[in-house]
């Protein structure tokens, strides 16, 4: 069972993220996956990347830029729809939904 002092310290760190994450867009939280799961999901991922790029205008994409003619992010729609999916990158996708932020308070002003 859970004391109430840890419970606190996890929520405390939970916010901590959750704030890092809205002032500087990312947040990095230690040890979420193994080296083994980020080794499968890059994989994964590169395999969406290269499906898409072979068949560009099959697929949603978008893309942002921070400064002129660099791109900083991309992304494609419906990477779980079967033309895309990846059963390595789904599994990670629902291991994420299960985590429990049900213990943080956040307040944006």
């Amino acid at each position: 069972m859970t004391s109430r002092k840890s419970e606190s310290v996890r929520a405390r760190s939970i916010n901590a993220h959750l704030e890092r994450f809205i002032e500087d867009g990312y947040t990095v939280i230690p040890q979420v996956f193994s080296v083994d799961e980020t080794g499968r999901v890059l994989t994964a991922n590169e395999r969406i990347v290269a499906k898409v790029r072979a068949r560009p205008d099959a697929y949603t994409t978008r893309y942002t830029a921070c400064e002129e003619g660099l791109i900083d992010t991309w992304g494609v729609n419906r990477i779980l729809e079967p033309a895309l999916y990846e059963p390595d990158l789904a599994s990670r996708a629902a291991a994420i939904g299960r985590l429990s932020w049900r213990d943080a308070e956040i307040r944006v002003t």
